[in-house]
């Protein structure tokens, strides 16, 4: 995609366009399953590590973490001053209560998929920078599963929902580079920038998500210029 830029007053507006099939089934990360609301959910929502394409780790909400294959720990340290989207804190908190809905609440059975409660037996917050993974055995795909597959969801909004059906359609609130604006349903999804983001405000001040009933009709608007 390609960005368009706009000048109001003297401020240049950075919009990218995107269009993408109308399949939006939820925001909720830990049951939404289609592509289209996925990669919003990816913008939103962030994970403790980032994956690079070659499998290495980085930082991401997690500044830093260290294995302890004696002790079989994972401990994570997040970066300072994190805010959700609302401006609350995000701190080792929302990182524990994270992986308690997955692992021991009573919405367990729905969202470990993975059956991650065999291997890890606890999760816990040293303070509110530094969470701890304790795990019940070895088990190699441990640090994928906790820092780049699950993202960190916010528990004073979490907490009073049942994660299993919560479409988290209204004002989904996440750490991610962009902040939810507004979803149309069958015609588009905005997001715009985070001003707050741990990495910086994005380049880009908006992406507007232009939804299609058809890869027809989707194919037609690129060729004519109307998405990026």
């Amino acid at each position: 995609g390609s960005a368009m830029s706009f000048v109001s007053g003297q401020q240049q507006i950075v919009e990218l366009k995107i269009g993408m099939p109308d399949q939006i089934d939820n925001f909720n990360p830990l049951i939404g399953t289609f592509a289209a609301a996925g990669f919003v959910r990816g913008l939103l929502y962030d994970t403790l590590l980032y994956v690079y394409t070659n499998g290495t780790y980085g930082p991401w909400l997690a500044e830093s973490y260290s294995i302890d294959t004696q002790n079989l720990t994972i401990t994570f340290k997040l970066r300072p001053n994190l805010k959700w989207h609302d401006g609350y804190p995000l701190t080792s908190k929302d990182v524990v209560f994270t992986f308690n809905l997955i692992l021991k609440s009573n919405y367990s059975d729905k969202l470990d998929k993975w059956n991650l409660r065999k291997y890890i037996s606890d999760v816990y917050a040293l303070d509110d920078r530094t969470v701890v993974f304790k795990l019940s055995q070895p088990f190699a795909p441990a640090l994928f599963y906790v820092s780049a597959l699950i993202p960190i969801l916010p528990e004073h909004i979490w907490s009073q929902v049942d994660p299993t059906t919560f479409k988290n359609m209204d004002n989904p609130i996440g750490s991610g580079p962009f902040k939810f604006l507004r979803y149309t349903p069958g015609v588009s999804i905005e997001l715009v920038a985070n001003p707050d983001f741990f990495m910086g405000k994005p380049k880009i001040d908006k992406i507007t998500i232009i939804l299609y009933k058809s890869t027809d009709t989707l194919m037609l608007a690129l060729q004519r210029g109307d998405i990026d």
